[in-house]
């Protein structure tokens, strides 16, 4: 009790002086409407004083932060098991895909799965950097595990840059609008393979820091029967600050989605530039039967 009187009498000196600072606020000719809002302001402060010098209010409030909450009938009792069962369908379905990736890599060479085991893997003869080749080694499973991973390798293969482009010579014989017409193709495609080698060079990335086994983690812990279980028999305090803990992570999570979701757009617009390029050759022949012409010289 002499705790409980203890708090009550700091609210009440925290409220008085809150009401006395709110008074103080305004000029002596104070408009109509702050004399009425300040009356309500006043008698809604009234009203909570008295709930709180009630002993029983206060102490009631004390035992449901206190009390747990696992009954049968508690909504985390029942959203216990689906949650559960959520988070380890995520993570399953992970290993999965994981284990499927040698034989659609196999599948895709026309290869039996057996030629990515052994030490060297009989592939290796066939393609030495099969493991640059596979998206799966993005994702911690390369074909041949006995063999490094050169990821900015498969960045390379990946994103097109491994296809030479001459770099445009203003002494070349053609013709200026020639030139001009491969100077602004080669423009756009070097622009284009380079965006694709920045998003494929952070998925690499993820990979060496190991980003995703970090996430499959997390996402175990906050699915797993014994988290779910302390929120409903631990103190509310701890709770509080199990969620904040998880909100920070949500933060950094929600930053990354909005970064995926700006280079998606990107990706789309980039995507969109290349048809255009390569939809010059047909623009070019329904110019050519537009006008009549069989040569570029009369465009």
């Amino acid at each position: 009790m002499r705790y409980i009187d203890h708090l009550k009498k700091m609210f009440v000196l925290v409220v008085a002086a809150l009401s006395i600072s709110i008074v103080q606020l305004g000029p002596a000719s104070a408009a109509t409407a702050s004399e009425y809002y300040l009356y309500y302001i006043t008698q809604y402060t009234y009203q909570i004083l008295q709930i709180i010098q009630n002993p029983a209010n206060f102490a009631g409030l004390a035992v449901s932060w206190m009390q747990q909450d696992t009954g049968d009938s508690s909504i985390t009792t029942q959203a216990q098991q689906n949650l559960a069962t959520t988070g380890w369908s995520f993570t399953k379905s992970q290993l999965i895909i994981k284990q499927m990736q040698k034989k659609v890599m196999a599948d895709i060479l026309g290869k039996p799965a057996s030629v990515f085991s052994g030490d060297p893997a009989p592939i290796v003869l066939d393609i030495p950097d099969i493991n640059e080749i596979s998206f799966s080694s993005l994702i911690g499973e390369p074909p041949v595990e006995k063999r490094s991973v050169d990821f900015y390798g498969y960045v390379k293969n990946a994103a097109g840059f491994n296809t030479i482009h001459p770099i445009p010579d203003s002494s070349w014989e053609g013709n200026d609008d020639a030139k001009l017409k491969y100077r602004n193709y080669f423009n756009t495609i070097i622009s284009v393979e380079s965006f694709s080698a920045y998003i494929l060079s952070q998925l690499a990335i993820n990979s060496l820091l190991k980003v995703n086994e970090t996430r499959d983690q997390l996402v175990n812990t906050v699915s797993s029967s014994g988290f779910i279980a302390q929120i409903a028999t631990e103190e509310l305090g701890r709770v509080f600050r199990q969620i904040l803990l998880f909100e920070s992570q949500n933060f950094v999570l929600n930053a990354q989605i909005q970064k995926r979701l700006d280079e998606m757009v990107s990706a789309q617009a980039m995507t969109n530039t290349l048809l255009i390029k390569l939809n010059e050759g047909n623009e070019f022949n329904l110019l050519r039967a537009a006008k009549g012409t069989n040569t570029s010289t009369d465009i």
